[in-house]
């Protein structure tokens, strides 16, 4: 069965513990939050990144059910990608960039500058006016985007 299915993430021990001396432990995403964020903004469910994960309708029903469990495990707190190939494949299917995922893991220097909200940093912004549209937002805080900040005081507002 091992050899079938490869580890594609692994499970530490605990969660590596944020460190109360850090100022900037606070505004530290993990890595499983980063790729909720990115997949929720896309719109996407579970399922379907891995319909997309196993080709469509030519996946047997198992196979579409293992890709789902194995995006959703992505996501759980403390469980990291093992291979940088299982996040080019995903980025195949919405925007995320394996760079910051990979800072984020590991935790070396500053936090990268990415919303908290929908998951968009510097180099994969947001597009304002749709997939197509040259019109992206803009970082204006290290955790919050234009957009998300329109939508967070249009939701007030209301």
């Amino acid at each position: 069965m091992t050899a079938l299915f490869p580890r594609t993430f692994e499970l530490p021990a605990a969660p590596p513990p944020l460190s109360a001396t850090d100022a900037a432990a606070a505004i530290w995403l993990a890595p499983s939050t980063y790729i909720r964020l990115r997949r929720e903004t896309a719109g996407l469910t579970h399922a379907q990144v891995a319909d997309k994960l196993v080709a469509g309708g030519t996946a047997l029903p198992v196979e579409r059910e293992i890709a789902r469990l194995l995006v959703r495990d992505l996501e759980r707190h403390g469980v990291t990608a093992r291979q940088p190939s299982a996040l080019i494949t995903l980025r195949r299917i919405f925007p995320l960039d394996p760079d910051i995922y990979w800072q984020l893991v590991y935790r070396q220097g500053e936090p990268p500058r990415l919303c908290h909200t929908c998951g968009c940093s510097y180099f994969d912004s947001c597009q304002l006016g749709g997939h197509d549209s040259a019109d992206l937002c803009d970082l204006i805080s290290d955790t919050l985007c234009s957009r998300c900040a329109t939508a967070q005081a249009e939701g007030a507002a209301a």
